[in-house]
């Protein structure tokens, strides 16, 4: 069974960013409704911006994980590759925030 966690972030997008796209810890990565020639914490912040000009200390982003048992994961004898994994989520973020930008990865 699946876990899916919320938090709404006042805090850096860069960072976050940063975190989710960390090659160190992550497998595979994906965007969506972004442009991949430009920094995408720049295009965040520019989207946040224009949504919240009469608020500019309000929050910056959403950050949610979708965590799956260690059980379901292939190298613990499951089903679940980094490939199925990363499709289910963005098809999730598709259906649940069509036309949202979202970065997107497997740790």
């Amino acid at each position: 069974m699946a876990i899916l966690k919320a938090k709404a972030s006042k805090g850096n997008v860069g960072e976050a960013i940063s975190y989710v796209l960390d090659k160190a810890k992550s497998t595979l990565r994906a965007v969506l409704n972004m442009n991949a020639e430009e920094d995408y914490a720049k295009q965040m912040k520019r989207t946040a911006k224009m949504w919240s000009k009469d608020k500019p200390d309000s929050r910056q982003f959403y950050h949610f994980k979708l965590a799956f048992s260690p059980t379901d994961s292939e190298c613990n004898g499951g089903t679940l590759s980094d490939w199925v994994a990363i499709n289910i989520a963005i098809k999730l973020t598709k259906q649940f925030f069509p036309g949202y930008q979202a970065v997107l990865s497997v740790h």
